[in-house]
Formats: structure tokens, sequence, C-alpha cells
């Protein structure tokens, strides 16, 4: 089990979903858990679970989420023998080298 950090997502401004509203910055408390699906798997599935500490009219009670990212596809290099293994576009002209 780990704790998330003092970041969370940025707050929803009017524009980023249909009909949305700009709302202010309420507070809550919450739970995450996260964990790894095969063990030692780059695949990270997360459930978080919110309570809003000041509720107003309208407001959720609670908020759960679930959530899979596999951050490693975008930053994972392909291997140096695989790198090495691919063919070099050839000269344009075969009689010019």
């Amino acid at each position: 089990m780990s704790t998330p950090g003092p970041t969370g997502p940025p707050p929803q401004q009017a524009g980023d979903v249909p009909y949305g509203q700009t709302g202010p910055v309420m507070a809550s408390a919450g739970l995450s858990l996260q964990a790894a699906y095969p063990s030692g798997g780059k695949r990270l599935y997360r459930v978080d679970l919110g309570v809003p500490l000041r509720r107003g009219p309208g407001d959720a009670t609670v908020v759960l989420r679930f959530s899979a990212t596999d951050r490693t596809l975008a930053r994972t290099p392909e291997p140096r023998d695989v790198l090495r293994s691919r063919l070099e576009a050839g000269p344009v002209s075969l009689l010019r080298w």
C-alpha cells in the first residue's frame, strides 16, 4: 500500500466537459490502493476513495475511482541489439556513394 503525494488532478474548469462549470476547490480525505498484477507487472491498477470534508447542496457524499495505467510503453527504449539490427536507408542513387 502507498499514499499518494500532496498533488492531485487539476480542478475542472468550465469547458473541460459538456455543460461544465467552474467551481471552488473543496478539501477531501481519502484512501488509495495501488497494486500491480501479476506480481512485478508493469501495469498499475488503482482504486481511490474520497470523502468531502465539507458538503454543499448537490455534492457527492463519496467518490470512487478505478484506473489502470501502463506508463512504461511510452518511455521504454528498444534494446541495443534491436536498434543495431535495423537496416538503415541506402543511398538514393546506386551509382553515387
